[in-house]
């Protein structure tokens, strides 16, 4: 069972989609059946309350007789109206005795119909939200990168690596189909407990670093306290977690960093063996020992060279590089050392570089993928000029702030919350007084915003991720084209690294339970470095993790109970209704009439008044609903004596069956009354 976190409905069972169908029928099977009982209940109270002593016509004797044997709503709507139909010379003022009966019925009708019709809707949980089905839950294990010479350590991340890969991939996708909108059809987007994660986009915001480095302005997007239980986490509200993730981007002004384009110093061509003449531009946003010790001395962040800008084919290329404060892991300690105007301890940097390959018919000025240089001449495509990036500015750059809050529960209901921080700064919780559950869901949390980082989304997609490769005019062809560009797409880029990060969070709540199996390598099972959790509590999340499924229907137990119990309660009361009254007007010596009355008008009654008219009894039971034959082995035929009449071409007529016997009037052969002399 699992709660519909949507509000209403509480603990749900959750069957495949075939077995809820047949649970479907058989609810509204049952529905109908209640429906008929409840009729019944219905039929018994009209009954006794229009059951009189005073000898009344046919119609009222008729209608008794219906109201007594006809067992649904809809079968009693006929038989009245046949009834009233066969009144030559008197249909309308039958209709106008029988029409609140009619109308009663028809309500009754009607209405369990369509609630036997709509049972599914009353029962189904609106959304196929179900646990996830866990068999191998945990993480892929997470080795030191530094020691890849060990066969088993370089498994291990071969498999980390490869189903990271993947996982960022499927994100990016899930994140342009249900997110962005772009290629909705490509992805089916009803997998998660949520479709997306809100969050506010507020652009135009003011500078996020110093020094006025900023080139125009920035936006930004937070997705505000997000309760961990909307993300899938099915805990008790108490146990919950919320987490708040912000993202703020904004184009930087490269010209201030930069060298421009210069010869390569001898002493750095000479130690890599260049010979030929080589230029360099360098960018210095701070030190990057990653360039070497060659360019460590000077805040060298980033280098190109003439070579690589001239005859680089590849439409788009994406550089970075982040600082991560208070990391501690040896294989993730932070490299660059960014300028102060970058620097922060409060989040994460991302700075990203992009250098612009493609040509366009129009120029584009959006501030990443600038390309206002003309290309003038004639060209395959017979087009006058193109436009291209500015090859004396090959890089263009946006940097990016990426910063995490917890809190205990919703921040807007005043629980305690942690200070907006970057993500490591958060990974030991020493500002929250946690309970163990929540402590768990916090552990939980935080390992899955750490493998939503920006930085992986870039390192394991690359390219990739760039909405722009929506718009090229090819992936193989080196067309290197593109239709043009808005003058916002650095934004809509931004967008998308905030919407990837998000979808893969979500992805990760599912895998986690349930990880995904594949071959990684030759006879490799991704399964293989899957680490289980140890901590009790973490290792209770793994059965806790909602998702939705189309495979499969989930229906209220609340409700689902409520329909059962109703419509069991319905027909219990039919069953023993008219027993429990008939005892309550022995023993009381009331309404002793209308006990008779119902027990005469019972077809089986009727049947025995039957065969006493034509001279077969003596019957026992005669105040029962069941009589019986004295002699059970008497043998007798109900139609023989109208059989004689028929073969012998006599008409039936009211003479003739009122002739064939009357025990009302007293039979010397059969010796009994009717019942209504027998009983006092």
């Amino acid at each position: 069972m699992s709660p519909d976190l949507s509000k209403p409905y509480g603990a749900t069972i959750t069957l495949p989609k075939e077995w809820g169908v047949i649970l479907v029928a058989f609810l509204a099977l049952f529905v109908k059946l209640a429906s008929d009982h409840l009729w019944g209940i219905f039929s018994f109270a009209i009954f006794q309350f229009k059951a009189t002593q005073t000898p009344q016509d046919d119609v009222y004797h008729q209608v008794q007789v219906v109201l007594r044997n006809v067992g649904s709503s809809t079968a009693l709507l006929w038989e009245l109206v046949t009834t009233a139909f066969a009144r030559k010379g008197a249909k309308v003022q039958t209709f106008r005795r029988i029409a609140l009966l009619l109308l009663l019925a028809s309500i009754h009708a009607v209405g369990f119909y369509i609630a036997s019709g709509l049972v599914s809707q009353f029962v189904a949980a609106k959304e196929d939200i179900v646990l996830v089905n866990t068999k191998a839950c945990g993480w892929q294990a997470d080795p030191m990168l530094t020691n890849l010479d060990n066969d088993e350590t370089f498994e291990a991340a071969n498999a980390l690596v490869v189903m990271a890969r993947s996982g960022y991939r499927r994100a990016a996708s899930y994140a342009r189909a249900c997110y962005g909108k772009f290629d909705e059809n490509s992805t089916p987007c009803n997998i998660y407990a949520n479709e997306t994660i809100n969050y506010k986009t507020t652009r135009d915001v003011q500078c996020p670093f110093g020094d006025n480095i900023c080139k125009g302005s920035g936006i930004a997007f937070d997705t505000g306290y997000m309760d961990s239980r909307l993300l899938g986490l099915n805990t008790k509200k108490e146990d919950s977690v919320s987490i708040r993730k912000t993202l703020m981007c904004t184009p930087i002004d490269d010209e201030r960093f930069t060298t421009g384009f210069h010869d390569l110093p001898q002493e750095v061509s000479r130690p890599l063996g260049i010979n030929e003449a080589m230029s360099i531009i360098e960018y210095k946003f701070g030190r990057n020992p990653e360039m070497g010790e060659l360019f460590d001395k000077d805040n060298t962040t980033f280098v190109l060279t003439n070579l690589t800008v001239e005859y680089r084919d590849t439409p788009y290329s994406l550089s970075w590089v982040t600082d991560f404060p208070y990391t501690n892991r040896p294989d993730q300690t932070t490299l660059f050392m960014p300028v102060p105007a970058l620097a922060s301890n409060a989040s994460d940097l991302y700075l990203i570089g992009l250098m612009n390959k493609v040509y366009y018919r129009e120029p584009v000025r959006d501030p990443l993928f600038r390309a206002t240089t003309e290309s003038k001449g004639v060209n395959s495509f017979g087009l006058p000029d193109f436009y291209g990036a500015d090859k004396k500015r090959p890089f263009s750059f946006v940097g990016c702030r990426e910063s995490y809050e917890f809190c205990t529960a919703s921040a807007n209901g005043g629980r305690q919350c942690s200070d907006q921080l970057s993500l490591y700064a958060l990974e030991n919780n020493t500002a929250l007084e946690l309970t163990p559950p929540q402590e768990a869901a916090y552990s939980l949390l935080w390992k899955i915003l750490w493998g939503g980082q920006l930085n992986f989304v870039l390192g394991l997609t690359g390219k990739e991720i760039l909405v722009a490769n929506n718009y090229l005019w090819d992936g193989g062809f080196d067309l290197g084209l593109s239709a043009n560009l808005p003058d916002n797409q650095w934004e809509k880029e931004a967008e998308n690294w905030m919407n990837t990060t998000l979808a893969y969070m979500q992805g990760s709540f599912v895998t986690f339970a349930r990880p995904s199996e594949f071959q990684v390598g030759s006879g490799i099972s991704s399964l293989k470095h899957i680490v289980a959790p140890t901590d009790p509590e973490i290792k209770q999340l793994c059965g806790k993790i909602l998702a939705k499924s189309q495979a499969h229907m989930s229906f209220s137990s609340l409700y689902m109970g409520l329909t059962i119990a109703l419509s069991s309660l319905v027909v219990i009361i039919n069953s023993f209704l008219s027993s429990i009254t008939a005892s309550i007007q022995k023993k009381r010596g009331l309404g002793l009439y209308k006990r008779l009355e119902w027990i005469e008008t019972g077809k089986l009654q009727l049947q025995r008044m039957a065969a006493e008219g034509r001279g077969f009894g003596p019957w026992v039971g005669l105040d029962q609903n069941i009589p019986q034959m004295r002699n059970r082995k008497q043998l007798f035929n109900l139609t023989e004596h109208s059989l004689t009449q028929v073969k012998q071409g006599r008409e039936l007529d009211e003479g003739s069956l009122w002739m064939a016997g009357s025990p009302v009037q007293g039979d010397t052969k059969s010796g009994y009354m009717s019942v209504n002399s027998h009983v006092a």
